[in-house]
């Protein structure tokens, strides 16, 4: 009988452990981003480059869309980039992360060493603050390895037979697996971290201004150790979908919709619209206000709201039924280039009180 008590009780705790260990999994879609960026960079190709979000192709990895990445011919510096990516790790040790994956999809590319979206990541020396850049080539250094067209596939990049390399160095000690990453710089009290590099093209900074991106765009056009470096990355035509990364053995799963749902709500003051807080969470949240509706700067496409703090935030709402002196709600997505801040609203989305 006691056998079967500490059967049942170590099946519970096993159970409980399952349970607390499930992946998260957060939809990145256009309407709710969740804190993803994206950029691109035309560069000198005659065509911008692609990145949109779209249904398939054929049965995506998670949910049933994907994030679609596509550049044209360019050759020469500036080259034609496109980047998404996240600080959510901003950081995180690399020796904490222990699980990480990526699905990519490749239609066509335009020369042999042409890679699929590739994963970067920016971080710390460990023991100083000076920034590296790694990047996981899943076709390996030279385009060759694996390669296969119009299916997805899975990507371990933990893989004791992943190739990552260290971007912008002279050293020969360039290149390994994920192992070889995680012990390059730093030490057991010192590790790299995932860190913010400044928003700039190579090798300042990247696109995105992000510690962890997935990116079709080679350093620049011509590198002595590279030759032409530009072939990896031109013309490309890919999706991805289901980035998983584990930390200290708690998973995320990001998955890419076409369609999501719609960013949460958050009240918040007029006063604390003006708060950078608030410029950080405007790829999050919508941002619920309320005050009453000022004559000056009211038309029938915007008008501004005072909560009594005497910092009014302006309301975008062509067609809106706002009248000046009443008392409103408004709910609306945050503009944070406007100034003064700005809510993007949808006319059914305010209420008169």
């Amino acid at each position: 009988m006691r056998s079967v008590r500490f059967a049942a009780i170590t099946l519970i705790a096993i159970l409980a452990i399952s349970i607390t260990a499930q992946a998260k999994t957060i939809v990145v879609s256009p309407n709710s981003m969740n804190g993803w960026k994206i950029a691109i960079q035309k560069g000198t190709a005659n065509t911008s480059p692609i990145c949109n979000f779209v249904d398939g192709p054929g049965v995506a990895p998670s949910g049933s869309s994907s994030l679609h990445m596509q550049t044209f011919y360019s050759d020469s510096d500036p080259l034609s980039k496109v980047y998404i990516g996240t600080n959510d790790f901003m950081g995180v040790s690399l020796k904490e992360i222990t699980s990480f994956k990526i699905w990519t999809f490749v239609s066509s590319r335009l020369y042999n060493r042409g890679q699929p979206p590739m994963v970067e990541l920016i971080t710390d020396s460990g023991t100083t603050t000076q920034q590296r850049r790694f990047v996981f080539y899943p076709w390996g250094r030279n385009g060759d390895q694996n390669v296969q067209f119009n299916t997805w596939q899975e990507w371990d990049l933990m893989s004791p037979t992943g190739y990552w390399e260290l971007i912008y160095t002279s050293s020969p000690n360039y290149f390994g697996n994920w192992d070889w990453l995680i012990n390059r710089y730093g030490n057991e009290t010192s590790p790299m971290r995932i860190v913010v590099p400044p928003v700039g093209d190579y090798p300042t900074g990247n696109l995105t201004g992000t510690g962890l991106s997935v990116k079709i765009g080679a350093g620049k056009a011509i590198d002595s150790r590279y030759g032409a470096w530009w072939w990896e990355s031109c013309g490309i035509d890919a999706y991805v979908d289901k980035l998983v990364i584990g930390v200290k053995g708690v998973e995320t799963v990001f998955d890419f919709e076409r369609l999501g749902p719609p960013p949460p709500v958050c009240g918040i003051t007029n006063r604390g619209i003006y708060n950078s807080a608030a410029y950080q969470g405007s790829q999050r949240y919508r941002f619920m206000v309320w005050g009453v509706v000022q004559e000056d700067g009211f038309d029938n496409n915007q008008f501004f709201i005072d909560d009594g703090s005497g910092m009014p935030v302006k309301i975008y709402s062509p067609g809106h039924a706002a009248i000046p002196n009443c008392f409103f709600t408004v709910v609306g997505s945050l503009d944070p280039t406007q100034t003064p801040p700005t809510l993007n609203c949808d006319p059914f989305d305010m209420h008169m009180w």
